[in-house]
């Protein structure tokens, strides 16, 4: 059996390379080095962070469901109302896990 597609999430003007989800809550990240958050139900934008000067290729959501992304700019980056980047690695951010809250 094929699927139905259920909807649409436009927003990114590049190569999406990463996705999260919890409960409603669904983040992208890409090639466009934006970041964003989307309203599930109706497939529009919430929030779009450009804080990256690279692309993204990994996001995680904190169980406090705070989404923090990985780049090739060497940065982590926290999105909340004020962006945290934290720098310091010397390569490529590809993956990010939480264990416990955050």
């Amino acid at each position: 059996k094929k699927g139905k597609l259920l909807k649409t999430f436009k927003g990114h003007t590049a190569t999406v390379w990463c996705l999260a989800v919890r409960g409603d809550a669904l983040w992208t990240g890409g090639a466009d080095k934006l970041v964003i958050s989307w309203d599930v139900k109706s497939g529009k934008q919430a929030q779009s962070f450009a804080t990256h000067k690279k692309p993204v290729f990994c996001i995680a959501l904190s169980a406090a469901g705070v989404a923090f992304s990985g780049s090739e700019d060497k940065a982590i980056v926290k999105h909340t109302e004020h962006a945290v980047a934290y720098k310091g690695h010397t390569k490529t951010v590809l993956a990010l896990e939480f264990e416990g809250n955050m």
